[in-house]
């Protein structure tokens, strides 16, 4: 096994299976870091990263492979639909994001929800 994969393999395991909840908008107003994702394969695939965002200001890059976000895998079954939900949440909320970069790097980037 490639070191690769052996990196992800240890990362997913330290990772929780979410589960899909019913679709209830939450009683605080929604923030986000910045970005916009995609499904791919094989996994979500950041696709814009907006100018002066909290994700710019992290180091997050468009191109970026989304594993998880706050411990939850991208490929854990559940719609994309509510993984992506993930990506919002109360203003200054953190959002820690597990990246394959270039298709050899793995990293951990943390954003702060806000307005940008």
């Amino acid at each position: 096994m490639s070191m690769q994969r052996l990196a992800i393999a240890s990362l997913l395991s330290t990772l929780s299976v979410g589960t899909a909840v019913a679709d209830i908008a939450p009683p605080y107003p929604q923030f986000d870091t910045g970005v916009q994702m995609d499904d791919g394969e094989p996994y979500p695939t950041l696709t814009n990263i907006f100018k002066g965002s909290p994700a710019e200001k992290a180091g997050l890059k468009k191109g970026d492979k989304v594993i998880a976000l706050d411990r939850t895998y991208a490929n854990s079954g559940m719609p994309g639909y509510f993984f992506a939900k993930g990506l919002k949440g109360p203003k200054g909320s953190k959002l820690t994001f597990i990246i394959l970069r270039d298709g050899r790097e793995v990293l951990v980037i943390t954003a702060v929800r806000n307005k940008y």
